[in-house]
């Protein structure tokens, strides 16, 4: 349920919103392949995994690329100042003294 709305949250966001639900899904991400190789060391409640399972591999791999993509959007997103949500920068004009 929270992957389908960092999923949701990254597919409407614009500007800051989305390079923060970028970070959101980045962290989720890589939280889920951490507990996935935790599990394999120590059991957790009550259940302890192996990489020998079906699939386990490869849902590291995907975490894995999926947590660098959404870094790497959060990146391109939130490391942009200046700029505006329309992509242009803004004028402030002071008044002349």
């Amino acid at each position: 349920m929270l992957a389908a709305v960092c999923a949701a949250a990254v597919a409407v966001a614009h500007g800051r919103w989305l390079g923060l639900a970028a970070l959101a899904g980045a962290a989720l991400a890589a939280g889920t392949a951490g507990g996935l190789l935790l599990s394999t060391r120590v059991p957790l409640f009550g259940f302890q995994e192996s990489l020998a399972a079906d699939d386990a591999v490869l849902s590291l791999w995907l975490e894995g690329a999926a947590t660098v993509v959404l870094l790497a959007l959060a990146a391109l997103t939130l490391g942009r100042p200046g700029r505006t949500a329309h992509g242009l920068r803004s004028r402030v004009r002071t008044p002349p003294s």
